[in-house]
């Protein structure tokens, strides 16, 4: 059900960024008839989740006393994570723009390549920031408070699921590219990333 007053930004339209949108309006975003935001943005989203969960779980650890080795890796990971955090958060829109490009080609019959290529670059690179946020994801986890532990297991398995579902869409587009080397190569980077995770 669409807020009242929430016009979903149709595909050619600017729109805001979604993380100015409140939790209802977003969710109303994906609900609405409109392909975009679709599985590559919701993807980049879960990741976000992922990242502010460990995010979370590092402030809750850093809040109590601890050694300095614990504190200074777990101030790595951290400011890893910020950095990581933004990057995923933003490909939530750029997902969206990405495949609004597609579309709007489509409708003006225009070679579309390009655009599918650029929509095919956004979830490979969700892939790539939820794979680094994994990585950081272990030291979380050695050094959490207890209380966070099914926080961490949580932000772990939500990290997982967004490299899956934007491989997912990785191979969707994929489908509809012509460039054989292109596809040959993000295919062969989308397994490896889907592997490592």
């Amino acid at each position: 059900m669409i807020v009242q007053g929430l016009k979903p930004a149709r595909y050619g339209e600017l729109m805001d960024a979604y993380s100015n949108y409140s939790l209802g309006d977003l969710l109303d975003a994906f609900a609405s008839a409109s392909p975009a935001p679709g599985g590559g943005s919701a993807a980049a989203l879960t990741g976000a989740l992922g990242v502010s969960l460990l995010l979370m779980a590092i402030g809750i650890r850093t809040s109590r006393p601890s050694r300095s080795q614990e504190s200074f890796e777990l101030a790595d990971a951290g400011e890893q994570l910020r950095t990581l955090w933004a990057a995923v958060a933003s490909l939530v829109d750029r997902d969206a723009e990405a495949y609004s490009s597609v579309l709007a080609a489509r409708r003006m019959k225009a070679e579309g390549e390009s655009a599918m290529r650029a929509a095919t670059d956004v979830p490979l690179e969700t892939m790539r920031v939820c794979r680094r946020a994994l990585r950081e994801a272990q030291v979380v986890a050695a050094n959490a408070v207890r209380s966070t532990h099914g926080d961490v297991g949580v932000a772990v398995e939500l990290l997982r699921a967004a490299v899956r579902a934007a491989g997912v869409t990785v191979d969707a587009n994929l489908a509809s590219l012509k460039d054989a080397d292109y596809v040959a190569l993000v295919r062969t980077e989308r397994h490896r990333l889907d592997d490592e995770s």
